[in-house]
This record gives structure tokens, sequence and C-alpha cells, in this order.
């Protein structure tokens, strides 16, 4: 059986130890296995100890990556991985069995070896942090962790680096680390900070112990600032608790962390009042760390819960800075000042009530009810203006004083009077200079505006007066005929004392008063019109005669009337053209009938007969699309006004023509629509016309002929139409189908129109009759091609060259001729194939006929042999088929090395094989060569030193010489070979380098030279270490030297 590990989690590096139990001693030889298996993996806790004992030891250590959640699980068995376990059973020794009873259950035994992952460091929101306040940042991590010490990281300042250290978190998957900004600390241009998290001696690790990663990709704070440098505020001196009234002060201070400087200007601080903001303003404190501000209360100001010291500093173009010239902050956060409270009310006007609506006569009173929102104490003479139509009077006080109800009262005196409603002269009461109104509680002067307050008194009259005259007070001017007079006419109902008695609602009525048109003018507009407050007025009053001296009179029943001053009338001017005989439908060409008018008209459409001015006729809308001309006389001078034309014609049938009639800046006049229809037949006109075909095929599309007049309209006409041979271009063509036939609507249709001899430059005539006969445009009849001709045979050929001459195949008509319109497609094929398919056509198999003829350029066969031929086709033609033709062997004009030497060591067969290729003109290899091929030194960096080896020359097989036992005995580098075969091109081979053998002997390459005794040998002796060719190679072994011949004897 087997004890297994405690219930835990086992973290990277930790050992995993399971011992195994036997009721025997065991006696261990070699290393078995224990297989276990770790999330899925299959791993081996090697046996440790336990020999010469009944408990084996077997240990697993574990290793990153290693994870198991739910228990590691133990085998069945153990694997003896070649060794033995025996046991001794009646003094014999005898092998374990390698099954294992009694597995325990192993769910507790978990492995985690997954660090925490570091996701992500947030910044702080992005604003301007300053001394004293904190950037927070978060690492958020994706399990939780533990952290001892105080890890941290860098922050990137403009005015140096800091550190973000870890203040809380442990326990979590976010950490929060902070910076206190303090007075050195400036950055105007975005923090920056850097990854990786700094441990600082402490650790980050998830409950297993695993090690958290510490690297982050930091988010960009361009938008997030520190400013530790500018004066701030830290502290308050509040006002003094208590209640201020008017003109009482309030008094604060705002202590700076440091001494503040001000300059050109008032700052100010916004105070909350009851809603109200007002202003206090610096008083003193400039060249210290304390500024003091102060509010003188004003007028009208409630606040019973306490005012309030708004946010911020308002510099009003002011500075504050401090010794260094650095702004201070100037946003603030002041205490409450609930026990600060303000009451500066005054008593002021809620509302004035008026008298009732009626006519107050001389004597009677006429009072105003004028209430406060307190009470108040009113001395004399309190009074309000009031405004009548004779003159402004005075409302004086009457009673009220120590109520919120004060009486003002005017009594009506004889000749004052108004009828249109009085009203108040101004919004504020009167004190008349020696007067008072104070609030009984405060003794506060009371606000005596009431604008916004004043009542609605149009009812509200005084010795309303009664109409008994007219007076005109805008009188007629003078104007056109036809035309409304303008300015409007107004006409006043007066009283007796030619006041306007608004209150009038009298019909006018108007009429001519002097006439000098002798009763031939009408007065028009609307005669009658009620006045409106008193006024009447007359707005469309007309006349329709042209004189000097009118003038109107104005009636209404009883009242006086009254004539106006004289005006006259006069022509108006012309404006615009109008059409008054419209052009009618007309033959091309025909002048329009009846003549054409157009006449001068004023602003309100009447004739202007005094006009002589010049009228132009143009198109306005041309259905022709600018193909139609306009004839006749179509500029003329008007009469009496009105230009007529009698000559105007169009050429172009068709709908829908308008006129434009035009004359200098006046408006356009345009006609109503008419058609042009054609005129008598009198030509022929080919519309569609005869085009390019082939002999014996009808020509499409149908040739079309027209019935025109004399302008090129068609004409609806069922005449006949004949067709005949103009220029016979073949010659001896003869025109076949259905030469003549009858016009439908003006159009004979000609669709079974063929020629039978080819030629180029035809041309028909169409004839009907008496009409002009018509010729059309040339046009060419082609031949047909029927069959493909080979002008050019193939030729015999090299393989795989290109065919040379050029083959040549034309395509011919039924009667051997070319046709040189032709551009079909020719492709080639082979015919006969002598190679039973083992060939293949190579070049260009398809090609298009140029002038009627396909030239094939590139052909070529790869496979030699005799008796080929070629067959070519075009569609629906008749093919042709080549003159036999053979495909000979290519002749070798070079050698090509295929595979060149590579770098070898000396002495040694270059390996792989050497190969030279015969190759054609083409680069083809020649397969049938078998001549010899001999390797030389191209390039000898050894100066001739070296030897080539091997056998040298060697006939090649299929085209192809082998070198397989080439080797040089001189290492050297930039070696090449040269492979040549009687006259052909030598081969060149790439570069190539020789290195040394093996190091096989010594020798002196500066041998010792001749000395005295005791006397150091000069030059130094060399010895070289070389291999058997006698290459220098590169070792480090020590070379001993002694003495072979003691020519001494005796010497050392």
């Amino acid at each position: 059986m087997i004890t297994p590990p405690p219930n835990q989690v086992f973290a990277e590096g930790d050992n995993i130890d399971f011992v195994l139990a036997h009721p025997s001693i065991l006696t261990v030889s070699g290393s078995p296995k224990l297989a276990i298996d770790i999330g899925g993996s299959s791993k081996d806790a090697d046996y440790l100890t336990g020999s010469g004992t009944k408990n084996l030891t077997f240990r697993y250590t574990v290793q990153a990556g290693d994870n198991d959640s739910d228990g590691i699980v133990l085998p069945g068995t153990l694997d003896f991985n070649g060794a033995t376990i025996q046991f001794s059973n009646a003094g014999a020794l005898t092998d374990a069995s390698s099954e294992i009873l009694n597995s325990p259950n192993t769910s507790g035994v978990q492995v985690d070896t997954l660090a925490p992952i570091l996701s992500a460091v947030t910044p702080p929101t992005p604003a301007t942090f300053y001394i004293g306040e904190s950037l927070q940042f978060i690492a958020v991590f994706d399990d939780t962790v533990y952290v001892t010490g105080t890890p941290r990281f860098s922050i990137n300042l403009g005015s140096g680096d800091v550190l973000a250290s870890y203040t809380s978190g442990s326990g979590s998957a976010a950490l929060i680390f902070r910076y206190e900004v303090t007075s050195t600390d400036l950055d105007l241009d975005g923090i920056a900070y850097a990854s990786p998290l700094n441990l600082n001696g402490g650790s980050i690790k998830d409950a297993n112990g695993n090690d958290a990663s510490l690297s982050f990709s930091p988010v960009p704070t361009t938008t997030t600032y520190v400013d530790g440098d500018s004066p701030k505020v830290i502290s308050y001196t509040s006002p003094a608790a208590g209640n201020y009234g008017l003109a009482s002060t309030i008094s604060f201070d705002l202590v700076f962390n440091e001494v503040v400087n001000i300059a050109a200007g008032t700052p100010t601080v916004d105070l909350d009042i009851g809603g109200t903001t007002v202003q206090a303003s610096l008083v003193s404190g400039s060249g210290t760390d304390t500024l003091s501000f102060q509010y003188i209360v004003g007028q009208g100001l409630l606040d019973e819960d306490g005012i309030e010291i708004e946010n911020n500093i308002s510099l009003n173009g002011a500075t504050i800075q401090d010794a260094g010239g650095t702004n201070a902050l100037l946003s603030l956060n002041p205490p409450l000042l609930p026990n600060v409270l303000v009451d500066s009310t005054v008593p002021s006007i809620v509302s004035i009530v008026p008298p009732t609506d009626g006519d107050y006569t001389t004597g009677q009173d006429v009072d105003f009810i004028v209430q406060f929102n307190e009470d108040v104490i009113v001395t004399a003479p309190l009074r309000a203006e009031i405004q009548l139509a004779t003159g402004n009077v005075f409302a004086e006080y009457q009673a009220g004083s120590g109520t919120n109800l004060i009486t003002l009262r005017y009594t009506v005196q004889s000749g004052q009077s108004d009828n249109d409603g009085i009203l108040f002269a101004g919004t504020t009461l009167d004190l008349n200079t020696t007067g008072t109104v104070v609030s009984t509680t405060t003794g506060y002067d009371a606000d005596l505006g009431f604008s916004g307050l004043e009542p609605t008194m149009t009812g509200i009259n005084v010795n309303e007066s009664t109409p008994i005259q007219l007076v005109i007070t805008q009188e007629p001017t003078d104007s056109y005929a036809n035309e409304n007079i303008s300015p409007s006419i107004t006409v006043e109902l007066r009283d007796v004392s030619n006041n306007l008695v608004t209150a009038a609602t009298d019909t006018i009525t108007v009429s001519l008063g002097t006439d000098p048109s002798a009763g031939t003018a009408t007065l028009g507009g609307t005669l009658s019109v009620a006045a409106v407050a008193g006024v009447a007025t007359f707005s469309d009053l007309n006349i329709d005669s042209i004189n000097n001296g009118y003038t109107f009179n104005f009636t209404s029943g009883s009242l006086t009337g009254a004539t106006s001053s004289s005006f006259n009338i006069t022509e108006a001017p012309a404006t615009q053209l109008v059409f008054t005989q419209d052009p009618t439908d007309a033959v091309a060409g025909v002048n329009i009938n009846p003549d054409i008018t157009v006449e001068f008209r004023d602003a309100s459409n009447n004739l202007v007969p005094s006009e002589t001015s010049n009228v132009t006729l143009s198109f306005g809308t041309d259905p022709s699309a600018g193909a139609a001309t306009l004839g006749g006389t179509v500029t003329v001078a008007a009469v009496g006004g009105i230009a007529t034309f009698n000559d105007i014609n169009i050429d172009l049938a068709n709908t829908g023509y308008t006129l434009t009639a035009s004359s200098g800046v006046l408006t356009d006049g345009n006609s109503a629509s008419f058609n042009i229809t054609p005129a008598a037949a009198s030509q022929l006109a080919f519309t569609v016309e005869p085009t390019d075909t082939d002999i014996d095929t009808v020509i499409s599309p149908d040739i079309e002929v027209q019935i025109q007049d004399a302008f090129g309209n068609l004409v609806n006409s069922s005449d006949n139409v004949t067709l005949s041979i103009n220029n016979n271009a073949g010659p001896g063509g003869t025109l076949g189908g259905t030469l003549t036939v009858a016009a439908v609507a003006g159009i004979a249709s000609f669709n079974d129109i063929e020629i039978d001899v080819a030629g180029s430059g035809y041309t028909l005539d169409a004839d009907s009759g008496v009409l002009s006969t018509a010729t059309s445009n040339s046009f060419d009849i082609n031949l047909v091609a029927t069959q493909l001709v080979i002008s050019q045979e193939p030729t015999d050929t090299e393989y795989s060259q290109d065919m040379t001459p050029s083959i040549t195949v034309e395509i011919r008509d039924a009667s051997n001729n070319l046709v040189s319109t032709a551009t079909d497609t020719v492709i080639v094929s082979l015919g006969t194939d002598p190679s039973a398919g083992a060939a293949t056509l190579g070049g260009t198999l398809s090609v298009a006929a140029v002038a009627g003829v396909a030239t094939f350029s590139d052909l070529n066969i790869d496979t030699i042999n005799t008796g080929y031929t070629l067959n070519f086709n075009s569609g629906s033609l008749s093919g042709a088929t080549s003159t036999p033709f053979d495909i000979l062997p290519a002749t070798a004009t070079q050698l090509v090395f295929t595979q060149d030497p590579t770098d070898a060591v000396a002495g040694v067969n270059i390996n792989p094989d050497i190969t030279v290729e015969f190759r054609d003109a083409s680069n083809n290899l020649v397969t049938d060569e078998t001549s010899n091929v001999t390797l030389s030194f191209g390039t000898d960096p050894s100066a001739g030193a070296a030897t080539l080896g091997g056998t040298v020359t060697v006939a090649a097989v299929g085209g192809v010489a082998t070198f397989n036992d080439i080797n040089i005995d001189l290492a050297n580098t930039g070696y090449t070979l040269t492979a040549s075969s009687g006259v052909l091109t030598d081969g060149t081979s790439a570069t190539f380098d020789i290195t040394p053998a093996a190091a096989s002997q010594l020798a002196f390459t500066v041998e010792p030279t001749d000395a005295n005794q005791d006397t150091v040998i000069s030059p130094d002796i060399e010895v070289q270490i070389q291999d058997a060719f006698g290459n220098l190679v590169n070792s480090s072994d020590n070379v001993t030297l002694s003495i072979n011949n003691n020519a001494g004897p005796g010497g050392t």
C-alpha cells in the first residue's frame, strides 16, 4: 500500500513524497519509478530511499507548469524501470509484485504553479493634482494576491522620477499604490509611469506562494498633470456668526501655504446669499500668506440658513503669485457657514389696484391702492404721476400709513381729458423731495419701483369727448393711373378741441372732389371705411384717368367733412412685355398668321401707349435643340405701346415651340406653345445609310430613305422610292432585292438589298418621281472567307528550336483570293506525329489573322523524328495540312557545370560528384553527346603549386560527364575549375575552398642558423604543424625541440 503526501497545495519546487509499504524487508537495485497523474499529464516520482527496510520512498519535485486543482491520481502498479525489488521468502530472494494494493484517496493533494498575472495598472482620473493630493494607481491581478513589504513603481514627472508605493489591497485582486504630491513636483504635459512593479524587498504572491508577474503596459496619461509648485489655500478664517443687515461687513480670510503677491487688479470670491451671488473683494494681504476679503451687505438680500463661500477665486485681471512668479491655485474647498445669516430686505411694492373702468368727469376721485410686502410708515407727499391726453397729473397719498395698503388719489379737474385710457407716466412712486416711506420694523427705506406691475387702464377715461369733425392726417400723393395711392390716406375723427377721439368707430366715405377729367375718371378701391381707434385708413384708392389737380372729399354723417390737397395721376412706366396675339400653328417656312403682337405693360398690367422701344423675338422653348431658325423681322419698334410681327416663320417642323419677347431690362414676355408642320415634299434623303457587308449578303441595318420638304422635315407620304447603283465599284455589280418600296409615313425601308460583286466605294441613288434624287454615302462589299491556305510551309528544324522562317497561313475565299479584311483566329496542332504522342508542339498555337494572314513565329517540337505534319483550323473554314518535315538533333556548342565543386579537405575527393553537361546554343542538354570532357584549374590561388588529382578526363553519358574522384592537395581559397571539350565553349565552375587535412607532421619553416656559444640563435626558429600535404594546420599543440646530432659533444 502507499502512504500519500499530506492534503495541501504544492507549489513549484515543493517535494511530493510517497511511501510504499511492504510486509517484508525489501532490497532495491536500480531506479524504479512511480507514475503519477498531475492535471492529466503523466509524471514520474523517482525512487529516493528505503532499500533494506519495509518502506520505499518515492519523490516528485513540482515543476513550472504543473497544475492540478482536483487532486493528483496514483497508479495501480509500480514501474520497475529495469530495476529489481526483492524480499526474502523462506531464505530465498523473491521478486516483489509491481501491483499496488489499497491506493489511497489523493483528491486533497493538489498542485498549483500558476503565477498570478498583473492584468493592468490603471492610472488616476485625468486631472491636475496639487501639493498634498495623492496620485492613486490600482494594480489589477487575475487572482487574489498577498503582499509583504512595500512594493512600488516609478512615476515619471517633468521635475524628476518619484515612486508610487503600495498602501492597501493585500488579500484581494486589486492593490492600491499612491504618491502624495510635494512642493517640488511639477509636470504640465502629462505624467507617465513605468513597468515593472519593484518588490522593494517585499513580495506579491498568491495563496500557494507563487510569485505574481510584475510587468504591465502603462496607460497613456497625457491629461493627468502634477503641480506641486503652485501656491494653494490650506485653511480659512470664517466670518463671525451672526445676522448681518444692510451695509454690514462680512469678512473672511484665505490662508495660503506660502507668501503670495497680488498685482494688476482686485481678486474677488463669490458668495451665495439666499440664492443671490455677490462678490467679496480683496482688501489686504498681498506680501503675506493670508488674503482678507470683505463684502458690504447690499439691499434686498435674505439668507436664513447660512451664506456659502463659492469654490473659486476670480482674478478680475489680477495675478496671485508666489515669490518665484508661479500662479496660485484658484480652487477652494471652503467650510459651511450655517450661522452666518443675512437680512437686508426692504419694503417693496407687490401690486397696484387701479380704479374701476369708466369715464371719470370733473370733480370725481380716481383712487389707486398700492400694496407693499410689509407694513410701512408714509409721510406726505408720496404720489404717482398719471399721463392724460391733455397733460400729466398726480395721484397723491391719501391714507394707509402703518399698514401695507397705501391709497393714492387724483381728482379730475375741468379741461382735463383722455379718451383712450390713462397711463402711469413712470414706473416709480414720487416722494416729491420731502416724503418718506420706511419699514415699520427695520426702518429701511422702501423700494418704490413697480416696473412690471403696471395695471391695464385702457378702460379708464377722463372727461371722454365726442367727434365733431374729420381731419386728413395723411394726404393723397401723386400716383400712376390704376395704381393704389401710397402711402395709405388716413382721416381722423376729432373733437371740438381737435383731439383724436380714439373711441370713435364712425364710417367715413371718400369721393372725387375736384375732377379735372370732366367726369371720365373713375375712383376705385374701398370708398367707405370704418374708423379704428378714431382713424379711418384708405389703403387701396386708385384713379384710372391721367390728369393733374384731383382732390378727394371725405364725409361721415353730420360731422364736418374734409377735402384733400390736390394731387396728380400720371402714366406708369413699362415694366414688362405681354403677348396679346400669341403665335399660332404654322407650316415650316411659312409666315405665322395672324400677326404676332406684344404690348408694353406697367406693373399693374396696364398698356403703356407712349412706349416706342424695340421688341425682339427669340426662341423660348426650342424642341429642335437649336437646329431650327427663327425667320423674318425679329426686332420691331412698338407703336402706341404695341410691337407687331408680320413675317415670322420657322424652318423645322416640331411641336411645343414657344417664343420670348424682350426689350432692355423689362421682364420678358413668353408666348403660348405652338407647332410647326412640314411643307410640301420636295426631296429624298438617306436617313439610314447602306453599310459595308459581304457579297450576296443583305445589307444591315435596313436602308431607310425619307421623303422631306425643302427644309429637311419628314413629310407624311406613301409615294414609291426606288434604289439604284450610282457608283458601281465592282465593276459589274448587280443590286439585288426589292428595289422599289412604298413609303410609310414618309419613310421607305429596304430590308433585302444585296450586291453580288465585291468592291470598295459603292454608292446608291434614291428616286421618287419629280423629287430631288438622294445619293448615299459610300460603302464596301467584301469577300467571304471559306478556306485556309499555307503560304509558308514548315521546314526541317532542330528539336526545341523555333521553326524558321515563320509559318504563314492565309484566309482565302472560294475563288482562292486573299480576304484581306479577315481577322479570324487560326489554331495549329500536330497532324502526323511519328513520335506516337511523345512529342509536344510548343509556341503560340492560336494566332489572330492580320490583313487575312496568320503568322506563327515561335513553333517548336521537343522530340527528334521524321515526317511530322501540322494541321491549321479556324472555325467553319476549310482547314489546311502542311507538307511533312523533320525534327533534327541539336548540336552541342558549350559546356555547363550543373554540379559545381564544393569546399573540401586537402587530398579528399570533392563531394558531391562534379557534373558537366553538353548544351546547345539554346542551353538545352544534348543527350546524344559521348565526347570526352577534361577538367583543369581555372583560378589557381596556389600559383601552380597545387595538383588537381583524380580522373580529370571523362566521357559523357547521355550528354553528362561525371567526375567522382577529383581532389586537390594544397589548401587555399578561391579555386575554380574549367571544363573543356574540343572546340566547344569552356565551362567555368563557381569558386570553392580547400582546407587543411588533419595534422600529421612537423616542418622547420625557419631553420636554425650558425651562432656563437651561449648566444640566442637568430632569426627565431619556426616549426609548422602540417597535414600530410604540407598544409599549415591551425593548432595550439605544444612543439618541443631537442638535439638530434650532438656535435659538441655534450652540448645542451
